[in-house]
C-alpha cells in the first residue's frame, strides 16, 4: 500500500480570504507533514499581514508497492 499526503498552505487576510496558496510538498507520512506545518508557523509569526491554514489532501493507491 503506498500513501501520500499532499500539503498546501493557505494565506488569509484579517477577514479569513485565501488570498494565496502554496504547495510545500508531497509527504509519506504524517509526522513529516507536521514538522513543515510547525516550521511553516514559526516563520509567518513574524509577518503580521497574513494568517495561515493548511489543507492536507490524501491520495491512497493500495495496488502500488
Amino acid at each position: 500500500m503506498y500513501n501520500q499526503f499532499i500539503l498546501e498552505a493557505h494565506y488569509l487576510d484579517k477577514l479569513n480570504r485565501v488570498r494565496k496558496k502554496e504547495l510545500l510538498g508531497v509527504y509519506k507520512n504524517l509526522q513529516d507533514v507536521e514538522k513543515v506545518k510547525e516550521n511553516k508557523q514559526e516563520s509567518m509569526k513574524s509577518n503580521k499581514k497574513y494568517g495561515i491554514s493548511f489543507k492536507i489532501y490524501t491520495n491512497y493507491d493500495p495496488f502500488r508497492a
